[in-house]
């Protein structure tokens, strides 16, 4: 948590990976999407990788297509 507050993204990305699978607690697709939210303002590749994938399976949300499509294109 010490390290999300102080801004590091990767710390912000492996939080949401555990959010979205539920990994340590029930599965909250809302606060996988803030943390990812976090690190895509950042440029995180991973993060961007990650929402895509969630918009395009409909995880916290309808599905997507064109945001996912977007997002992947954004991470390469």
């Amino acid at each position: 948590e010490m390290a999300i507050e102080l801004g590091d993204a990767s710390a912000m990305y492996n939080r949401a990976v555990m959010h979205r699978h539920g990994q340590g607690g029930p599965v909250n697709y809302l606060e996988a999407i803030r943390l990812y939210e976090m690190a895509i303002d950042d440029g995180y590749a991973s993060a961007m990788f990650g929402r895509a994938f969630m918009h395009q399976n409909g995880q916290g949300g309808p599905v997507n297509y064109p945001e996912a499509i977007r997002l992947y294109e954004m991470a390469i």
